[in-house]
């Protein structure tokens, strides 16, 4: 683990890019258009700098949380809040700076990144406040490849989670699933397994990876188990490509083994193959297209909006 990536360098880091959020907030919010991507993998400190913001910006903002079958982002925040001749009739609830979140849980995401694409002009036309879109690094990944005039268009600046959080975060997690495991086979009602838990998890795995960090043994059988758990939900395991779960041999207490030996007599698609070493972490190639954060005049995980 770098220095950069300790919890005192990220929550350092953190409250610059609060504080850069803060005075794009108040630069623009002046009946101006301006679009911000915030890049944050994790729902929960989103919400946690959310309400950092309702508590030291002075400018207020509206939260749109977009639903999964969401497909016209332009549509649906003129039809919320309006565009530039009904804000100005005061037929639409006036808003001085909008945050989007939810884009992750969009079904057609490359529809609606496509359609934002061919109507870029059209929001800085219509809205007269500032928009600030929440991504997560897999959202981010397809702006950039799908939508790269709307992406061009915009602010970066990100959050991030510390290593020795994102190592807590998988264990405790991870460890909440064997515990369920050993009392449901209803995967539908535990929220460990559900798209966004999984989702934040192959996100912590991948971004551990990229900061060159390997899994202990134990650690790494937790997270095979779980994204095993997660395929076989969603009927992703088939013959032909069954779902391995590597769990290094006398890292899994007794207790543990039996629970994924209760999920293998349920998934006969589930194999346990035995492995002596820890998971390697390899740095992932996809993470190479998005683009890194440099800091600011202040500092910060902020891309400049020049």
């Amino acid at each position: 683990m770098t220095h950069s990536d300790h919890p005192e360098s990220i929550a350092a880091e953190n409250d610059r890019a609060l504080q850069s959020l803060i005075r794009v907030m108040r630069f623009v919010s002046r009946r101006r258009f301006s679009l911000v991507l915030v890049r944050c993998n994790y729902a929960r400190l989103r919400e946690e700098m959310l309400e950092r913001l309702r508590r030291d910006s002075p400018v207020a903002f509206q939260v749109l949380r977009l639903a999964a079958d969401e497909q016209r982002l332009y549509t649906k925040i003129k039809t919320e809040f309006g565009d530039r001749a009904a804000c100005s009739e005061g037929t639409y609830r006036e808003t001085s700076a909008l945050m989007v979140v939810g884009l992750e849980q969009v079904q057609d995401l490359p529809g609606l990144l496509s359609a934002s694409n061919q109507m870029r002009d059209e929001f800085g036309k219509s809205f007269v406040f500032p928009v600030f879109i929440w991504v997560t690094d897999d959202v981010l990944r397809n702006i950039i490849r799908i939508a790269p005039d709307f992406y061009n268009w915009a602010t970066l600046i990100g959050f991030r989670v510390s290593t020795e959080e994102l190592l807590a975060r998988l264990w405790r997690e991870t460890e909440a699933v064997f515990e369920a495991a050993l009392v449901t086979t209803d995967w539908s009602r535990f929220s460990g397994t559900h798209p966004q838990a999984y989702q934040e998890l192959v996100l912590a795995r991948q971004e551990l990876q990229e900061r060159g960090e390997t899994l202990a043994p134990d650690l790494a059988a937790n997270v095979s188990f779980v994204l095993a758990v997660y395929a076989h939900q969603q009927h992703q395991i088939g013959r032909d490509a069954p779902w391995r779960v590597s769990t290094p041999d006398n890292h899994l207490p007794q207790l543990k083994l039996a629970a994924v030996n209760l999920q293998l007599g349920l998934g006969d698609r589930i194999f346990l193959l035995p492995s002596c070493s820890p998971l390697p972490c390899k740095k992932s190639e996809a993470s190479s297209v998005i683009p890194p954060l440099v800091g600011g005049n202040e500092g910060g995980w902020e891309r400049g909006w020049g």
